[in-house]
């Protein structure tokens, strides 16, 4: 957490986090819109809003969000990994998909295992995308 966030808004945020995990995502949207009455908004906090967007179905809203937290913090590797999931599974987006899986790879190698099974996928994915449009 950055040191210019003041206690309250460190407080509702991890508040919106748990109400995050426990599915509440209206009263975690709540919650996280009170952060600006005592703060900016933070990196964090709109990788938690990007989360809620997207939960609810709302893909550009969570794209915007993510891409907010990149400018404030472009290390920021939690919304490097949201927006790639975003684009890969929810968008259809696969060149900006692996932009950002490589990124969050490069930024904390090892910090998610998972990353280098889900590059190579989509690598796969978009080889075979490549192929099949050259085929038409």
């Amino acid at each position: 957490m950055r040191s210019d966030v003041s206690a309250e808004s460190t407080a509702l945020y991890r508040t919106a986090v748990n109400l995050y995990q426990q599915q509440q995502y209206d009263d975690a949207t709540t919650t996280l819109k009170q952060i600006s009455r005592h703060s900016a908004v933070f990196p964090d906090a709109l990788v938690l809003q990007g989360l809620l967007h997207r939960t609810q179905g709302d893909f550009i809203a969570a794209e915007v969000a993510y891409q907010q937290s990149l400018e404030l913090s472009p290390g920021n590797i939690h919304a490097h990994r949201n927006l790639a999931i975003l684009y890969d599974l929810y968008l259809g987006q696969f060149d900006n998909a692996l932009t950002h899986y490589e990124t969050c790879e490069a930024l904390a190698p090892g910090q998610y295992p998972e990353l280098s099974i889900w590059i190579a996928d989509l690598r796969q994915r978009i080889a075979q995308q490549l192929i099949a449009g050259a085929e038409k």
